[in-house]
């Protein structure tokens, strides 16, 4: 909601959950409702490139790469199609705390943020120093 509140239209790719009762609930729960935030089920990464427009949104959330099947190549071909949009995704852990997939991904992507316990930290951070920490849940 920050950032449709503040900086543009912004789209929520809910593959794993899709439009659930508790998904819902989720959103407005944490009063995150704004005319410019779009929620999409979509399922895959062809059902991206048929639904989502180029430079219809400033930003694009996707949970989870996992879930759609989305690897390193397809991840690339996204943001090089949607350039002008920041491209936001959610990688699952194993349960020994380890990134699910090729961890590939990471060495492409600006800002890795891991969140443990409610508590999101940033372990790698093209922009700022690392380890900065904000509670989300």
């Amino acid at each position: 909601m920050y950032l449709a509140e503040n900086f543009g239209r912004v789209i929520y790719i809910s593959s794993e959950e899709g439009f659930s009762k508790t998904f819902k609930d989720k959103f407005i729960r944490n009063n995150a409702l704004s005319e410019n935030l779009f929620v999409a089920d979509l399922k895959n990464y062809d059902e991206i490139l048929k639904e989502i427009s180029v430079d219809n949104y400033h930003f694009i959330f996707i949970d989870s790469l996992d879930n759609m099947n989305i690897d390193v190549e397809k991840l690339k071909q996204l943001r090089e199609r949607y350039k002008n949009s920041s491209i936001i995704s959610i990688s699952q852990a194993t349960k020994d705390g380890k990134m699910r997939g090729s961890y590939q991904i990471v060495h492409d992507v600006d800002i890795e943020i891991i969140v443990t316990k409610g508590v999101a930290m940033t372990n790698k951070n093209r922009f700022k120093e690392k380890e900065l920490e904000m509670k989300v849940f």
